[in-house]
């Protein structure tokens, strides 16, 4: 946390599918931005990094089914794994803090 903004990063999950790891992920964005003080209409900005491995098209789509795809601005880039295995995704956000 740095004044008015707040930035949750390192977001992964251990399930074995990528449909089942973009729940996990956004559930615990969730409560990391409500322990911080904000919420998802708070966030400027959703960084995913997305392994080599998966469709992004895929990813938008479950996004949607999860209505996190409202968002002003997200980002996505591709990598070619992640420390923690068998994580397909890594989600980082960037929001405004509550006064």
């Amino acid at each position: 946390r740095y004044d008015s903004v707040v930035f949750v990063s390192g977001f992964t999950s251990e399930a074995d599918r990528l449909e089942d790891q973009v729940p996990e992920v956004l559930a615990a964005l969730d409560d990391a931005l409500k322990n911080a003080s904000s919420s998802w209409a708070q966030v400027v900005k959703l960084s995913i990094f997305l392994s080599k491995t998966e469709k992004l098209d895929f990813l938008k789509a479950l996004l949607a089914k999860a209505n996190a795809l409202e968002l002003p601005k997200m980002q996505f880039a591709f990598v070619n794994g992640f420390s923690r295995e068998p994580s397909l995704l890594e989600a980082e956000a960037t929001a405004l803090v509550n006064a």
